[in-house]
């Protein structure tokens, strides 16, 4: 039943576990999918979602976070019958809300693609993708109201349901948009109603298509997800007990539920509308600013000489996708993991908050921090140092796209470990209330992202890089100050030297170890077989040092990870 809870680590383990399967899941997605859409096709892709994520953030992004901190406070004082609700509430409420989003989404999206982007293909992508919103509206409410129980099981079932299907349709979308192109062609000379004059054109012509073929069967598994998760709702075991029912005599109205939840939910979702707006930031400047350069210098442009197979004309469309479809993949695996600290220490922290228990705080605080960063320290330097190996595995084949964006890559692997520390700062402040402060925070630190943008990468040797440095000085900024922030209001610090001088020697000695093994390896086995051991030792390695120092015992091990 939802009552039955789960501590922060456990709760974690299962959130950590799900996005694993997930992000290995969307891998399994993205690496075969850019390799049919390409850098040119990928960049229909990646503008799609540059318009449809700020309002799928402002939709939903908060909704379960609220959610998750209203109900764990109201079961803290044993208002079952009022938890329960402000769930049938909210879902009445939101998915009307998911719905209006979901057109708005449709009516902005065209003005957007045609007369800001210059596209209107993409439109065909933003339209596939737009159902989502109203799905994830109702499934928002489902999962906040068992996080808020500390249940974290249905929120893992339901994500790796909605991962394996998202590759399903996705895969089988983009496949099934090739095969009716094919068919089109062959009996009328056209491509979706486009009349070509060579097989060769087919392809190019047909990319805008596979990309919203594939988005809408990303749409239909977020659909398949939520009916999974209001189904299993039903389920008695999942329920709120009728003597727990008993207990709580008293319920708020409506129109107060209402009024809380989207106080709560309005500046947690303009915190995540502002960070979506960073991929605005990129999706309005690189490829003008690339053009620029292009006019100005032509093929004597270091990264235009790298990838020389790819038309002059189409290389601002091509760096942006592989940035996008390769680089940012990559660059999102750390955070998306380290992201569920965050997520289960949120009912947690707001259980003791609402409690008054200032230790409880204070020791689940350091915890969610230390474990993030015992997490992104080596996964960033490993990125930084193995850029190029990372994408060689991942996206064999795709040489020109791993060529434009492995430098990128590179740099926002420092970026790792203060977006993760940034995420899980914000879940931290709030879990205690102050949603608000993220939004200040982001409003100073977001024309830092835009000016960087517009002045590095006209930088004729840095290019499309210049966005990946204008990112990891935007999230070192946004880090420090929310990390700042929120031990100052918790009246507590962290230990620089042990949560974060220690784990970076230790990480810095896996990096070292890693550089040395896969040098020794490479020169007896395969490329990706080396890279992939190289790995592995390394980890151990870093567990090894942390044992070390940090030398743990029973007691420090209770207190890092299993209060």
């Amino acid at each position: 039943m939802i009552m039955k809870k789960q501590g922060f680590i456990l709760g974690s383990a299962i959130l950590m576990f799900s996005m694993l399967v997930t992000k290995i899941l969307g891998l399994v997605y993205k690496i075969p999918l850019t390799n049919i859409l390409g850098g040119e096709g990928m960049s229909y892709y990646s503008s799609a979602y540059s318009i449809f994520m700020p309002v799928f953030a402002i939709s939903v992004s908060g909704l379960t976070t609220a959610l998750s901190k209203i109900v764990s406070e109201n079961l803290s004082f044993k208002r079952y019958k009022n938890a329960l609700k402000i769930k049938r509430v909210s879902l009445f409420f939101f998915s009307i809300t998911g719905l209006v989003f979901t057109l708005l989404t449709l009516l902005i999206g065209y003005p957007v693609c045609v007369y800001l982007l210059e596209s209107k293909e993409t439109f065909l992508s933003v339209a596939a993708i737009s159902p989502s919103i109203f799905f994830a509206s109702v499934m928002s409410v489902e999962r906040g109201f068992f996080e808020g129980g500390r249940n974290m099981f249905p929120t893992c079932v339901s994500e790796i349901i909605e991962s394996i299907l998202k590759v399903t349709f996705g895969i089988g979308g983009a496949y099934l948009a090739l095969f009716l192109a094919n068919n089109e062609y062959e009996k009328y000379g056209t491509v979706f109603g486009n009349a070509i004059t060579s097989s060769e054109q087919l392809i190019p012509t047909a990319l805008p298509y596979i990309s919203a073929f594939s988005l809408f069967g990303v749409a239909l598994s977020t659909g398949v997800a939520t009916v999974y998760l209001f189904a299993i709702s039903k389920r008695r075991s999942y329920r709120i007990s009728r003597d727990q029912l008993d207990i709580d005599k008293v319920t708020d109205k409506r129109r107060n539920i209402i009024g809380f939840l989207v106080s709560l939910a309005i500046p947690i979702a303009l915190c995540s509308v502002i960070t979506t707006i960073t991929s605005v930031v990129d999706t309005i400047t690189i490829q003008p600013i690339l053009n620029s350069l292009i006019d100005k210098f032509g093929r004597s442009l270091t990264f235009v000489k790298e990838i020389s197979s790819v038309d002059v004309d189409d290389i601002p469309a091509f760096m942006y996708g592989s940035y996008t479809g390769l680089a940012l993949t990559v660059f999102s695996l750390v955070p998306s993991l380290t992201s569920m600290l965050g997520k289960s220490a949120l009912p947690n922290i707001s259980h003791h908050y609402a409690r008054g228990n200032k230790e409880a705080i204070v020791r689940n605080s350091k915890n969610t921090v230390f474990v993030t960063l015992v997490i992104s320290m080596p996964a960033g330097l490993g990125i930084s140092f193995f850029s190029k190996e990372i994408l060689t595995t991942l996206f064999n084949g795709r040489i020109a796209e791993i060529e434009a964006s492995s430098q990128s890559l590179s740099i926002l692997g420092i970026a790792t470990v203060f977006i993760s520390l940034t995420v899980t700062s914000f879940s931290l402040l709030q879990s205690i209330g102050k949603q608000k402060l993220p939004i200040y925070i982001l409003l100073i630190s977001l024309p830092v992202k835009l000016i960087l943008n517009i002045l590095l990468i006209r930088v004729p040797s840095l290019g499309i890089s210049g966005a990946a440095i204008s990112t990891t000085v935007f999230y070192i900024v946004t880090a420090v100050a929310s990390s700042v922030c929120y031990f100052k209001a918790i009246g507590s610090r962290l230990d620089i030297f042990s949560d974060i001088i220690k784990p970076l020697y230790a990480s810095a000695n896996c990096i070292m170890a890693a550089l040395i093994i896969n040098d020794i390896l490479t020169d007896y086995l395969n490329y990706i077989i080396s890279f992939l051991l190289t790995v592995i030792i390394s980890v151990i390695v870093y567990i090894l040092s942390l044992s070390i120092l940090f030398k743990f015992n029973k007691k420090t091990l209770k207190y890092r990870f299993l209060s």
